[in-house]
């Protein structure tokens, strides 16, 4: 779409390119008439191109927004740490880590919920009422999805 902007608008500056060469090198003496419709053309021609360039503008504004979240993402997932059965976050520039994070809500839905702890064994997500605990032997075969799964975060709300 952004192809069919610019060259809708590259074709707009050049019919108004054409005008301004043609009241350059007109005689003085046109008709009040030609040349307020000359005018009224060019008016147009430049109003289109000032709409279509702020369609490109937009969309490049919404590239770059999702570039960024993409960057974030990507940063964010290679300071995670999986210590079974809860992640982590590894604080920049540091040893220390952040959490313990629900590893239901990042594995799927790629959102860090904080886990509360329950007791002096136990932690649990508010968000899905998981309860993870050191000693849960049903977490001994949890592990976290490949490095390389995609996952779609568009679908979950909170």
């Amino acid at each position: 779409m952004a192809i069919e902007a610019i060259s809708t608008a590259l074709q707009s500056l050049h019919v108004a390119t054409e005008f301004a060469k043609y009241f350059k090198t007109t005689d003085l003496n046109l008709e009040k008439a030609e040349q307020k419709m000359k005018v009224a053309e060019l008016l147009s021609s430049l109003a289109e191109l000032k709409m279509n360039l702020a369609s490109v503008q937009e969309e490049a504004i919404e590239r770059e927004k999702k570039i960024s979240e993409l960057k974030s993402m990507l940063e964010l997932k290679g300071n995670m740490i999986w210590e079974r059965p809860f992640y982590w976050r590894q604080v920049e520039g540091s040893n220390e880590k952040e959490g313990p994070f629900c590893s239901s809500c990042y594995d799927n839905r790629g959102k860090l919920i904080r886990l509360q702890k329950l007791n002096h064994a136990f932690w649990g997500c508010s968000v899905t009422e998981c309860h993870f605990g050191a000693d849960d032997p049903a977490f001994e075969d949890h592990s976290p999805p490949p490095q390389n799964a995609l996952m779609n975060y568009d679908e979950f709300e909170y």
